[in-house]
């Protein structure tokens, strides 16, 4: 449930986590789909530019997915369901067919509340066995996570920002549910308002079916906040914000969708899937449908976005198998046995703050996958043709661990 300005009015409390080595625990972090959707179709030149291209949205989706997953994180999407109405949305269908072939799991809810903090966080602090709720936000640009506890909120935002406290703010900054919220009323006014009137009697009348006395009650209460600002929590007064009110303010249908959202209990969510490596074949033949690339710009494209996926994943499949010490690295897959048995001195490096080195993985069998299913394939080139480098021959791949040898 997205709540307009939230993460600015919870940014004191975040806490920036790196994306470190840990790839015997990726963090699981969930993605919710709709929002994806919204952005992959934002692009004003989609519909007018020349090289579009078929299906630009698709292929938005399909970059955002392999830039994501090149970091050491199990990734779940999540779909809004049938109460809501962007399963209707044209993307859904083709994107779940893009996760099945990413081996990204993803998830059916009827919808996900904040108050009660997503379905996802908390199967992934289950999965953790993290004792407190929390909230996360991933920044793929330098690879951290940020963190919101509701103990780390009610300390350095404001004590009073509980269940109650986020309905204020859904209702006054607008959301999902009513994208204006409040005119004129900025996140700063709503996190006063949040701190000063008690939304417990608009949750307790929407329950009781009560709704005339309760927000009379909260708008009078709101006013006189607004006008004299008696506990110094909103600031200022806000005299002009007070005469332009409306008196059918809030909206008691709105009230209800925020008090009462129709989530997915957490144990009617599937189990968490164990994370697996693309399949490269399938996932090819399905861009080709999709995006009607021809065999040459389907392995060009692989080898920059999702050749490197597959080999951290297969990496990180491997790792959580077997023991790098032990012989049994010899029974990996190819590009885990690339990785370990190198005899090359790799020098460390920092990728966006994580450290790790580059490893060259052998791409023959990465491009015979990737055209094995295509309609034009022209079989693999790489060893059949003289003029081919060998450097063309190799992938570098950065390991966003250190620790492999």
């Amino acid at each position: 449930m997205g709540i307009n300005d939230l993460w600015e009015v919870l940014e004191p409390a975040a806490t920036t986590v790196p994306l470190g080595p840990a790839p015997h625990s990726p963090y699981i972090v969930g993605v919710d789909a709709s929002a994806w959707f919204e952005q992959c179709q934002q692009g004003r030149w989609h519909r007018a530019h020349a090289q579009t291209g078929q299906n630009p949205a698709l292929r938005t989706f399909l970059f955002r997915l392999a830039r994501l997953a090149r970091l050491p994180v199990q990734l779940v999407f999540v779909f809004d369901g049938n109460q809501v109405s962007t399963n209707d949305h044209w993307m859904v269908k083709p994107t779940q067919r893009l996760l099945n072939a990413f081996n990204v799991q993803w998830i059916m809810v009827s919808f996900f509340s904040f108050f009660s903090l997503s379905s996802i966080s908390i199967l992934a602090i289950q999965a953790a066995g993290e004792a407190e709720a929390q909230l996360a936000l991933m920044n793929g640009a330098d690879s951290t996570v940020k963190l919101y506890t509701m103990s780390a909120i009610q300390e350095h935002v404001d004590r009073h920002l509980t269940d109650d406290g986020f309905l204020t703010l859904a209702i006054c900054c607008g959301g999902d549910y009513d994208k204006k919220g409040l005119p004129g009323c900025g996140r700063e006014t709503a996190l006063g308002l949040a701190c000063c009137v008690d939304a417990g009697v608009l949750r307790a009348a929407v329950c009781g079916n009560n709704l005339d006395g309760p927000l009379q009650q909260w708008w009078d209460t709101a006013r006189y906040h607004l006008v004299d600002d008696p506990t110094g929590k909103m600031g200022r007064s806000h005299p002009a914000l007070a005469r332009s009110l409306p008196d059918s303010f809030p909206d008691p249908c709105i009230i209800n969708l925020y008090a009462q959202p129709a989530v997915t209990p957490i144990t009617k969510l599937p189990i968490l899937q164990s994370p697996a490596p693309p399949d490269i074949a399938p996932l090819a033949s399905l861009v080709q449908q999709l995006l009607g690339w021809e065999s040459k710009k389907v392995v060009s494209t692989f080898r920059s976005t999702i050749w490197p996926v597959v080999v951290l994943h297969e990496v990180l499949e491997d790792l959580a198998n077997n023991s790098p010490a032990s012989d049994e690295i010899a029974l990996a897959l190819a590009c885990t046995r690339a990785v370990f048995q190198s005899h090359t001195v790799r020098p460390k490096k920092a990728l966006a703050g994580v450290p790790g080195h580059n490893n060259d993985v052998p791409t023959h069998d990465l491009e015979w996958s990737t055209l094995q299913l295509l309609e034009d394939s022209p079989g693999c080139s790489h060893y059949n043709d003289p003029a081919v480098s060998k450097s063309s021959q190799h992938l570098k791949c950065y390991s966003l661990f250190c620790n492999c040898h």
